[in-house]
């Protein structure tokens, strides 16, 4: 007997949500407390919400991957949120750990098509 195996990338099962603003997590659960992380393309910020208390971490141009990594997981510490990732990134050309480096992300949102456009810039 052959069974044929599909082959799917790692992530494959794993999505973000669109809403009306960008994207989101959907509710997340950790211990005994529920939370969501959105991407919100209206107000250039990603939104940490922890059981109704929000934390902003704004978008902006030439901040590092790294920072917004630190900035998400201190966020969300600080909410009593206390997750580890793979800081590995999955399948695409940045091969740097998110949680190491230097390299900008450029952030372009513009809002008329509703495009965003995320491009890690590797910086000398």
């Amino acid at each position: 007997m052959k069974i044929d195996v599909i082959r799917h990338s790692e992530w494959a099962h794993v999505t973000l949500a669109v809403t009306p603003n960008g994207f989101s997590t959907g509710l997340l659960f950790h211990r005994d407390k529920a939370f969501q992380v959105d991407l919100d393309v209206y107000e250039s910020r990603i939104l940490l919400n922890v059981e109704g208390n929000l934390h902003a971490v704004p978008l902006e141009n030439s901040k590092s991957i790294k920072t917004y990594f630190e900035e998400i997981f201190e966020g969300l510490a600080s909410k009593g949120i206390d997750v580890t990732i793979n800081p590995k990134p999955q399948e695409m050309t940045y091969k740097t750990n998110l949680n190491e480096g230097r390299h900008a992300a450029y952030v372009q949102l513009e809002r008329r098509s509703k495009r965003i456009e995320v491009v890690p810039v590797c910086a000398a």
